[in-house]
């Protein structure tokens, strides 16, 4: 299996504000980013057999794009999305909608109002506890089926399979995939390990449209050679959980990558991130333009 962890497009709440689960829309940079990704992964060859999205119309806006981008094939045709609300960004609770600047003047790390003694009707962030949680029902529910699969049907050398969502519940799902995994049998690419700087065990940013790609094999069938994957340091520790997956190795063949935004430049003149005004029907026409080129 190869897998590829997404983090949606700019909007325009990714400038200023906490967004968690409220519905932002893509600016247009976002928009932008998401096309360049599409074609990208198109152009690289790839042909996804699962797409799933947050719920959240960014992400899914971007999962689009990446679908529409896909090319035709007389055999089948691009996946569908699915959209689910498993995979929506931490709720923020009070902090939704807040600016940056205003929550590091007036609450806590854990969005606790510090005006003690006032009815300021807090509603606390969801906690890590129940990220974690939704985070292992997915890998329980929707990928590990995938992963096994009846082994005769050879399904792990077809399945490719994109998770566009968001930055916080990226980085758990991560922690949460690795711990599924024998430590020594994580096995991260050089250039994994160099845009990681060694720390990756934990995924703590991730760009916009900024994805990580992980193959999943078999052991019996994986041959690593030594310029495809270095060893794990001894060092590194990753916590068990129940569902190992003691007969498989992941391979993280790259961290947050964002080749595909070289030489994209922003829309001058506060255009570029302002919100997108019909993003769907630009994307649709960009694809539909891209491949009658061809």
């Amino acid at each position: 299996m190869k897998l590829f962890l997404i983090r949606h497009g700019e909007t325009v709440d990714n400038l200023a504000h906490f967004a968690g689960v409220t519905d932002s829309v893509l600016s247009n940079h976002g928009v932008s980013q998401a096309r360049y990704l599409g074609a990208h992964f198109a152009s690289a060859g790839l042909r996804f057999t699962k797409i799933f999205s947050s719920d959240l119309q960014r992400a899914f806006k971007t999962a689009e794009a990446i679908c529409l981008a896909q090319p035709s094939q007389m055999e089948r045709n691009p996946p569908p999305v699915h959209r689910l609300d498993i995979l929506r960004e931490q709720d923020f609770g009070s902090m939704e909608g807040v600016t940056y600047l205003t929550r590091h003047r007036g609450t806590t790390g854990r969005g606790e109002s510090s005006r003690l003694g006032e009815d300021t009707g807090f509603k606390e962030m969801e906690s890590m506890e129940s990220m974690v949680a939704r985070m292992n029902t997915f890998l329980d529910e929707r990928l590990l089926p995938l992963v096994a699969e009846d082994p005769e049907k050879d399904i792990l050398a077809e399945e490719v399979v994109a998770i566009v969502s968001h930055g916080v519940i990226l980085s758990v799902f991560w922690r949460c995939l690795l711990s599924r995994f024998d430590p020594q049998s994580v096995l991260p690419s050089p250039r994994a390990f160099e845009q990681s700087g060694g720390s990756y065990n934990h995924m703590t940013r991730w760009a916009n449209t900024g994805y990580s790609e992980l193959h999943i094999r078999r052991k019996l069938d994986e041959q690593v050679k030594q310029d495809d994957a270095s060893v794990i340091p001894k060092s590194l520790s990753v916590p068990d959980a129940d569902g190992m997956l003691v007969a498989w190795s992941l391979t993280i063949r790259s961290i947050n990558d964002r080749d595909h935004l070289a030489g994209l430049k922003r829309t001058g003149g506060g255009i570029g991130s302002s919100k997108s005004d019909g993003a769907q029907q630009n994307i649709e026409a960009f694809f539909k333009k891209d491949k009658s080129s061809r």
